[in-house]
């Protein structure tokens, strides 16, 4: 798809204030960049015989498919370069980023509230209530999580937008997917698909590096609390902290021998809303330690390959093969198997994609959170 060329005159930014321009026919080069929860960004190139070359200016808008699966998406132009014979280069992020850069305005009288994703987003930014945003809002909020977590961010102090919403994610190990003025939290982005990359067939000429450093076997789910009980009249208040017992990952993973290597801890203090116990009821403390067996093995089912590593390091660095048409039906945050030398399978997520906008097809794709990397591997078209 070639780009269009949009512009607004509109201090505050909303889908129906966009003019458009043109379509840029003398495109040379349309390259999106999208990382999970993290930059999306676009590179373009010019020829210097375009007709709308002189329209094309830092804070316009340029409007393209950035992957198989999204209609076309804005990108505000922050950078624009000339070289000797005219050429124009561009750079230019996602409109998300003019959502993030919105202030949230601090009310101390409010701590730290629990709530789900959309019951957050609508406290800081409702204008009714003492918190609001600086600026006008024009992009809307979904999510269907209805677990509750804490937040502090736009709750005790000022920040942006975005760091709120950044926040967000982690709080609720969530992913972003970004539709223009449509921000949508997902519990995961993605689905898994039946697509293996092969060592011997569609990856080629590899370097393989594995590595046991950080990896996990088990997950200790804890909770610090505070033991309150009357004995003979007297009262007795002092900190307590309850661990369940040691979960094995592979048992929830991979089935496999469990055997200990790395214990992760994982603090749940904060999904524990009456934080008083009474250690003289033997029932009390059962149902706790029940109940942490069953955080720390819901906390390996929901972390499984978004950051708790439980298999070894692999980066895998590939050149480049034959256009791989198939690849159109995987994209970010799914994920996929890699079938590597001696009969070894990794599975990993797309975390980071390249896709040409010009030639509608990926240039390259990262897999894993630094475990698992392919990049370029699919020739460009001269």
């Amino acid at each position: 798809m070639l780009p269009l060329l949009y512009e607004t005159t509109d201090p505050i930014l909303a889908p129906g204030r966009m003019r458009y321009l043109g379509r840029l026919c003398k495109c040379e080069k349309c390259v999106s960049v999208e990382k999970l929860n993290g930059d999306y960004t676009l590179s373009a190139v010019f020829s210097p015989t375009d007709e709308l070359i002189g329209e094309v200016q830092n804070q316009r808008f340029l409007a393209v498919k950035p992957n198989p699966f999204d209609q076309p998406q804005y990108f505000e132009i922050y950078n624009c370069g000339y070289d000797g014979v005219g050429r124009l280069s561009v750079s230019a992020r996602h409109i998300k980023h003019c959502c993030y850069n919105n202030v949230v305005i601090s009310d101390v009288s409010h701590s730290a509230q629990y709530n789900t994703p959309a019951g957050h987003w609508d406290f800081c930014t409702q204008v009714s209530t003492p918190k609001s945003l600086e600026f006008e809002n024009n992009f809307t909020f979904s999510c269907t999580i209805s677990e509750n977590q804490a937040m502090e961010i736009g709750y005790t102090k000022s920040d942006t937008l975005g760091a709120f919403l950044n926040e967000m994610a982690n709080a609720f190990n969530a992913e972003f997917h970004y539709d223009n003025f449509n921000i949508s939290l997902l519990a995961a982005r993605g689905s898994r698909k039946n697509y293996v990359l092969r060592w011997d067939k569609n990856i080629g000429s590899p370097r393989l590096t594995l590595s046991a450093a950080n990896v996990y076997t088990h997950v200790v789910a804890y909770a610090d609390l505070t033991a309150k009980y009357t004995v003979g009249g007297t009262d007795y208040e002092y900190p307590v902290q309850i661990c369940s017992s040691p979960r094995v990952i592979d048992d929830f993973i991979h089935n496999g021998s469990g055997r200990l290597a790395k214990i992760f801890m994982y603090n749940a203090t904060d999904t524990f809303e009456e934080k008083n116990i009474d250690p003289t009821q033997g029932e009390n403390y059962r149902a706790i330690k029940a109940r942490l067996n069953w955080l720390a093995a819901k906390y390996i089912l929901r972390t499984a390959g978004k950051g708790l590593q439980i298999a070894e390091s692999v980066n895998l660095k590939v050149n480049f093969r034959p256009a791989l048409d198939e690849m159109t039906a995987v994209g970010l945050g799914d994920v996929i198997d890699v079938a590597l030398k001696g009969g070894r399978t990794a599975e990993a997520k797309i975390t980071k994609t390249e896709y040409d906008c010009l030639a509608e097809r990926w240039n390259g794709i990262e897999l894993g959170e630094e475990k698992l990397k392919l990049s370029n591997y699919i020739a460009r078209k001269n």
